[in-house]
C-alpha cells in the first residue's frame, strides 16, 4: 500500500476557515522541540489568514497555546524533510527559510518571492542544510538585545505580518480601521 507524503491533522474543510480569503503564504514547523511553539505558530498563522500550517516530524504538539485556532486553520502533518521538498513542488511554493545564518538577508529590507512557504527549524539545530539550499530566500530577524534568537512562535508571528505589511490587501485598511482600539469611558 502507498504511503501518503502528507496527513490532514485537523478541520481542514471547517466551514469557517471557507469563509475567510486566506492570504498567499503558508507557515512550516520543523521537527520542534518545545510542543508550546507548534500551537503559538498555529494560533499567529490564524490571525494573518495564513493558507495552511504544515508540521514537519513529529504530529503531537500542545494546541493550548492555539486557544481553539487549530481547528479553524488547515494544518498538514508531513512525516519528513523529503517529503516537504515533494509538497512544496507540488503546492508550487516558494521557500523562504528563517534562520539565522550567515548571509541571511534581514527581514526589514527583504522583498518576498510569490506564494513564499516560511519554514521555521528546530530550537537548536535550525533549518537543514537540504532545504536551505533549495531556499528562494534565507531570512533573519535582526536582535539588538542580549539574547540570541526569539522562539518559533515570536518569529513567526513576525514574518507573517511583514509579509502582510508588505503586501497588504485592500480589504486590510477596511478591517484595520474596524478593529482600533477605542478606549473605554471611565
Amino acid at each position: 500500500m502507498k504511503k501518503e507524503y502528507f496527513l490532514p491533522h485537523s478541520m481542514a474543510e471547517n466551514k469557517e476557515q471557507k469563509k475567510i480569503k486566506c492570504h498567499d503564504f503558508a507557515v512550516a514547523v520543523l521537527n520542534f522541540e518545545k510542543e508550546v511553539n507548534v500551537g503559538g505558530v498555529v494560533r499567529s498563522a490564524n490571525a494573518t489568514a495564513a493558507r495552511e500550517v504544515i508540521v514537519v516530524g513529529r504530529k503531537d504538539w500542545d494546541k493550548s497555546p492555539a486557544t481553539h485556532a487549530q481547528v479553524h486553520t488547515k494544518i498538514i502533518h508531513i512525516v519528513t524533510v523529503g517529503d516537504l521538498l515533494k509538497y512544496v513542488q507540488n503546492e508550487n511554493y516558494s521557500i523562504v527559510s528563517v534562520e539565522i545564518s550567515p548571509g541571511a538577508e534581514n527581514i526589514f529590507s527583504c522583498t518576498y518571492p510569490p506564494r513564499p512557504l516560511f519554514i521555521f527549524g528546530n530550537e537548536g539545530r535550525g533549518i537543514p542544510k537540504e532545504i536551505l539550499d533549495q531556499s528562494e530566500l534565507v531570512l533573519r530577524i535582526p536582535q539588538f538585545g542580549q539574547v540570541e534568537c526569539l522562539n518559533v512562535a515570536s518569529s513567526a508571528a513576525i514574518v507573517m505580518y511583514d509579509w502582510i505589511r508588505k503586501h497588504g490587501r485592500e480589504d486590510l485598511q477596511q478591517e484595520t480601521e474596524k478593529t482600533r482600539y477605542i478606549p473605554r469611558d471611565k
